[in-house]
């Protein structure tokens, strides 16, 4: 972690192609970075192991889950290059296992770690874990989640 007010900040943005994530990464665009920081954007693709709702078939050597709805971040990423959101350097990773670790592995050497929570409740997070939970507990660095509420407040304006 940089020291310096003035030295340029690494910020992560976990990015799962949910509303929350998406404006996670908007906010760290906008809010959470100053002119030359550089945000890394992270899709983690979790491990398919012993997965709840997943085959216990033997997968072929070398397969890797898809990531869900067929979320790619190289587009968003894209995306919001074309946007112009702001002069920061962005770019794009894909990390692989449990996400919570591998965001917080990416994270460790980080000034900032932002990501949005499903907010999914007590019993859901008891049985499931929570990443943003998990991140809040254990990240070397300060963290920021954003919400379902908040995601919507940061939503950019639609147009017609």
């Amino acid at each position: 972690m940089q020291s310096s007010s003035s030295a340029r900040r690494l910020v992560v943005v976990g990015v799962d192609g949910s509303e929350q994530s998406v404006a996670a990464l908007r906010w760290a665009l906008t809010e959470g970075s100053r002119p030359g920081d550089t945000i890394r954007a992270i899709t983690v693709i979790g491990s398919d192991d012993l997965l709840p709702g997943t085959s216990f078939a033997v997968q072929p050597y070398g397969r890797h889950p898809v990531p869900p709805l067929g979320f790619s971040l190289t587009e968003l990423v894209t995306e919001l290059r074309r946007e112009g959101l702001g002069d920061r350097y962005l770019e794009a990773d894909t990390g692989r296992g449990d996400p919570a670790t591998a965001l917080l592995t990416a994270a460790a050497e980080a000034d900032l770690l932002a990501v949005g929570t499903h907010r999914g409740g007590a019993v859901k997070e008891l049985l499931m874990g929570s990443v943003a939970t998990e991140c809040v507990r254990r990240a070397s660095c300060p963290v920021t989640v954003i919400n379902p509420v908040a995601a919507k407040r940061l939503a950019p304006a639609a147009t017609d």
